[in-house]
């Protein structure tokens, strides 16, 4: 196993249901448990310190989670479509004013879709973890689209 240059192993307590939900979270998105707590905590030193430094981006790790999201997305597409729902949920969603672009509004959409949904409360969940996934796509596009002009320009 290769370690990222400048880390060390350290022990760390977590509550063992938070630590599983934690992992699978992590998988889900194709991220590592470790690199991503060295992440959080990175962020959080910074935030302590009133600084902004930002964590090194891993491009390899970049593609692959946005893979990882696309083919996420697409099976909860098509889960959603084979149930007859995809296209109504997507119209409530809209004509509650989702902000497709940032999805900055997602936590009062979901509400009020939770309040005017006649289905099935699973298919809702399954659409509300769609949005959540397109969401943190749109961020992992964003870092990439930051990497690779980056590159560009240098």
């Amino acid at each position: 196993m290769r370690r990222e240059p400048g880390t060390g192993p350290r022990q760390v307590y977590v509550h063992l249901p938070t630590w599983k939900e934690f992992v699978q979270l992590c998988r889900e998105r194709n991220l590592k448990p470790s690199r991503r707590l060295r992440q959080i905590i990175h962020d959080d030193v910074n935030k302590m310190k009133g600084t902004s430094t930002p964590h090194p981006v891993n491009y390899d790790e970049l593609k692959q989670q946005h893979h990882a999201f696309i083919l996420n997305i697409d099976k909860l597409e098509k889960t959603l479509r084979k149930h007859g729902v995809y296209d109504q949920l997507v119209e409530l969603a809209e004509n509650l004013k989702i902000d497709k672009t940032s999805f900055s509004n997602l936590k009062t959409v979901v509400r009020d879709m939770f309040n005017q949904w006649e289905g099935h409360h699973e298919e809702l969940h399954l659409f509300v973890s769609l949005l959540e996934l397109v969401k943190e796509k749109r961020s992992i596009e964003k870092q990439l689209l930051d990497v690779r002009t980056n590159e560009l320009s240098e």
